[in-house]
Order: C-alpha cells, then sequence, then structure tokens
C-alpha cells in the first residue's frame, strides 16, 4: 500500500493557491500559480523544506508535484540535469501544464531561492546585510 500511495503521489499534482484553501501564505491567495514546486513525497528532505519555506514565507502562489525519490518518472529525469529534487518550473510564456520541462527549470535549492528572491523581491528571504546574507 505504501509503494501505491507514493505511486499515486509522484504522478498527482497539488495546487497552491486558487484551488485550494489552507492558513499559510501562499496557499490561501486565490491567485494562479506561478510556479510548479517539485519535491519529496516523503516530506523529510531538508533542502525542498526549505524551498517550501521561502515560498510560504514570500507568499508566492504555487503547484506542487511529488517526485517518488525511489522511483522517479522518466519525464522529471529527463528534465532536470541532476535528477534530484527540489526543482521549480515557472508558469513562463513557455510554460505548458501539460509538457513538464516547458517553462524555465532552477533546480539546487540555493539556486532556487536566489531565483525567488530576484523575481519577488519584495520580501527578501536573506538580510540586508552582506556578511550576514553570505552565512545565510
Amino acid at each position: 500500500l505504501g509503494q501505491a500511495c507514493a505511486f499515486q503521489a509522484s504522478v498527482q499534482p497539488l495546487s497552491h493557491g486558487a484551488r485550494r484553501s489552507s492558513p499559510l501564505a501562499a496557499t490561501a491567495t486565490t491567485e494562479e500559480p506561478v510556479l510548479t514546486l517539485y519535491r519529496d513525497t516523503n516530506g523529510w528532505c531538508p533542502f525542498c523544506e526549505r524551498v517550501w519555506i521561502g515560498l510560504e514565507k514570500k507568499g508566492i502562489p504555487y503547484d506542487e508535484k511529488l517526485i517518488n525519490l525511489q522511483d522517479k518518472p522518466q519525464w522529471y529525469l529527463d528534465i532536470v540535469p541532476t535528477t534530484l529534487v527540489p526543482a521549480i518550473e515557472w508558469h513562463d510564456e513557455n510554460w505548458d501544464a501539460d509538457t513538464p520541462g516547458s517553462g524555465a527549470l532552477v533546480w539546487e535549492s540555493k539556486d532556487i531561492l536566489e531565483a525567488m528572491d530576484a523575481k519577488f523581491a519584495e520580501t527578501p528571504l536573506r538580510s540586508a546585510d552582506e556578511e550576514v546574507a553570505e552565512v545565510v
């Protein structure tokens, strides 16, 4: 049963935006998602959690697709060069919901957080103090 649930979770998108309500900042919005977060099915990956916390702190509406780390789908292996999670896909002008990898992709949690800070600068995740920012 565990593997069946993990498989279903790996192909079933979760939406954090207009189609789902939650007390969290990003999920309580009625705005359309601006990106898809690809993360682990188990919820224990610290790098995925790091990105998830950043999304919630910034209040960025997003979709979420869970990736089974023990049996990654081929489409995920094809679009993310490292084959690791997390990754995000921007819902940009090239993005097509039916074609994973059609939007701009960013992988590696630090790069994702920096991209989110660049695109949504009004709520910075890093300290304005350069010395502190480098450590974080």
